[in-house]
């Protein structure tokens, strides 16, 4: 009875601050969400406005360009001349043709051309028909020099899609030689291309899927509040609407921000007013019942995330005893079966309590026990392999040269050679192990002393010879100044230069081996390097291995499949080497045309680094 009172109370204590917490939380989330969309919408609206005013100026200025560019037509200006001075039906004719031949066809949206005099009365038209007067006043048209134009909106009947909205673009003709105005040329668009820049269908094709909103719309208005064009394709009586824009405030100032208004549609919007030019503006708006719709949805979700929490935590509230015991018994088993030599079972214990210290403590002595017998193992495995390979071949030469006692001393000189270059594996194996061990131990200790560097460079190509013969390789060593002495460990910088170069001739390609050691001094950081770079015209190290070059045992999938010999640790104690006293170490490959690596060493000498 007692254990069930305590589980009855367990489990009430868990429901009551389940359920207070998730409240506390609903709330929070749901003022921040509220917040968070709201200054979202803003953010969206701006940037669509911005995008599309943009998009429409320079729609505008493309319209005003050309229509500057058709009222400098020569031909046009030479026929407006003559018909402004006489009735001339073959002038006209073929002023018409001119422009229906040579100019309607630059834009699909463009209709009719019409030349007007300075009266405006009209002298040639390529409609059927005079489109209607144009809203542009006396003192405008007065005021236009030869190389303006303006723009303005105007209802007319008389268009082959019936009652349209159009744009006209009006620029004045001047006669070059007196300077004097000699008429109007009218061009009448209708208002496909602004209707494509309001549905976004130019700036961006899913501009509006990617910001989620399914009833966003852009209108274009007039200073009038008129309406000019509009971004809904089912909104066909717009012609004779208008809007407020006195609910915005200063639209061409700074002071334009979202705001919520019944739109057009009549429905209740919420948008942003965007001055275009100084007779027009941009709204672009959402249904405010899609942003809340939004908002309910997440309370929704909200309500429904509150119930599943607080059931789900009522019934982990069953085991809170279990929950206390089960990791003890976790952890005795891991013990046992650790015990057993199995190895270390997994377990997961999170909470950083006297227990979770416990499994934690556990977990990294199993975890080191573990890496040491890898490591072990690896190490077996490697040098086992590693030796196993040269003393083959020595025992296979020696074989080879006790029955050629008799053959040409060549022959045997080849068998010896092949002994020396087996034996000098083994050396050099054994050298890096020892230098893996000494530096993981952190005893790596360097005997820095005046060398000679072509002397080393001697002595290691001397000592590679046999393998760069039986390569065929040809070794390049190139030094811009004489090789001067340097404060070098010798052993390590013997080490480094011979790994370097014994790779290059390994990966170098199978028809042609090219190994080139360049030597010249470089200054980085106000600090004098000596550079040794050792370049292969060979197969390269793919861009996936390139990453791992430097790591201890590592041996790249084109090292296996050419099997050449090596532990993975020349390169790892390179780095470590020149780290540690100093110097720098770095590679560029690309795969099929050859790798290059640059030794950088202080001119100062090495010395070792804390």
């Amino acid at each position: 009875m007692a254990s069930r009172r305590i589980r009855f109370k367990l489990i009430a204590t868990f429901f009551f601050i389940s359920l207070f917490s998730v409240s506390i939380i609903g709330i929070l989330v749901f003022f921040a969400d509220r917040s968070s969309l709201l200054s979202e919408t803003e953010v969206s609206l701006q940037v669509i406005a911005n995008t599309q005013s943009q998009d429409i100026q320079h729609f505008f200025s493309q319209l005003e360009t050309r229509a500057i560019d058709f009222s400098s037509d020569g031909f046009i200006r030479e026929s407006t001349k003559t018909l402004t001075q006489e009735s001339n039906e073959k002038v006209k004719e073929e002023l018409v043709q001119h422009l229906r031949n040579n100019k309607l066809p630059l834009d699909a949206s463009l209709f009719v051309i019409e030349v007007f005099d300075l009266k405006g009365s009209l002298l040639a038209t390529t409609g059927s028909y005079q489109a209607a007067s144009f809203d542009v006043s006396k003192q405008i048209l007065e005021n236009l020099s030869p190389d303006t134009a303006v723009l303005s909106p105007y209802l007319t009947h008389e268009s082959p899609r019936g009652l349209q909205k159009v744009l006209v673009a009006l620029a004045p003709i001047v006669d070059k030689e007196t300077n004097q105005r000699l008429g109007y040329i009218a061009n009448h668009y209708f208002l496909d291309s602004l209707t494509d820049i309001l549905r976004m269908k130019k700036t961006n094709p899913s501009f509006d899927q990617l910001l989620g909103w399914k009833t966003l719309e852009s209108n274009l208005v007039s200073s009038g509040d008129v309406l000019i064009a509009v971004s809904d394709p089912e909104d066909e009586n717009f012609l004779n609407k208008t809007t407020d824009l006195h609910v915005f405030g200063t639209v061409c100032g700074n002071t334009a921000s979202v705001r919520q208004y019944i739109s057009h549609n009549g429905k209740e919007a919420t948008g942003i007013a965007h001055c275009v030019n100084a007779k027009n503006y941009l709204i672009v708006e959402v249904e405010s019942q899609e942003i809340f719709t939004r908002l309910f949805e997440t309370v929704r979700n909200m309500v429904a995330v509150a119930i599943v929490t607080v059931v789900l935590m009522t019934v982990l509230s069953l085991f809170p005893v279990r929950k206390i015991i089960y990791p003890l018994e976790e952890l005795r088993g891991a013990v046992r079966y650790f015990g057993e030599g199995k190895g270390l079972r997994s377990f997961v214990y999170d909470k950083k309590d006297e227990i979770g210290e416990l499994f934690q403590s556990f977990k990294q002595m199993t975890e080191n026990i573990q890496m040491v017998e890898q490591r072990r193992r690896d190490f077996i495995s490697i040098v086992s392999h590693q030796m196993r390979t040269p003393l083959t071949s020595i025992r296979l030469y020696m074989e080879l040269l006790r029955n050629s006692l008799k053959r040409p001393k060549v022959v045997q000189k080849e068998f010896m050679d092949s002994i020396d270059i087996s034996v000098d594996q083994m050396t050099h194996l054994i050298s890096d192990l020892l230098n893996v061990s000494r530096i993981e131990a952190g005893k790596l200790r360097i005997h820095p002393v005046l060398v000679d560097l072509s002397e080393i460079i001697g002595q290691v190509l001397e000592e590679i010879s046999p393998l760069a013969q039986q390569s065929r390789c040809t070794i390049h060593v190139t030094s811009k100044n004489p090789l001067a002495s340097v404060v070098l460990d010798r052993d390590f910088f013997h080490q480094i230069l011979r790994n370097l170069i014994v790779n290059a001739i390994k990966y170098s390609r199978e028809d042609v081996c090219e190994v080139s050691l360049f030597v010249d001094e470089i200054k980085e950081n106000k600090r004098s390097f000596l550079r040794i770079r050792v370049q292969d015209a060979g197969i390269g190290i793919k861009r996936e291995d390139q990453a791992h070059i430097f790591e201890k045992f590592f041996r790249s999938e084109t090292a296996r499949k050419r099997n050449t010999e090596g532990t993975g640790l020349g390169l790892y104690v390179a780095k470590m080497i020149l780290d540690q006293t100093g110097g720098f170490i770095s590679f560029k490959s690309e795969e099929g045309i050859g790798t290059v690596f640059t030794v950088l060493i202080p001119k100062t000498g090495m010395s070792s680094q804390k």
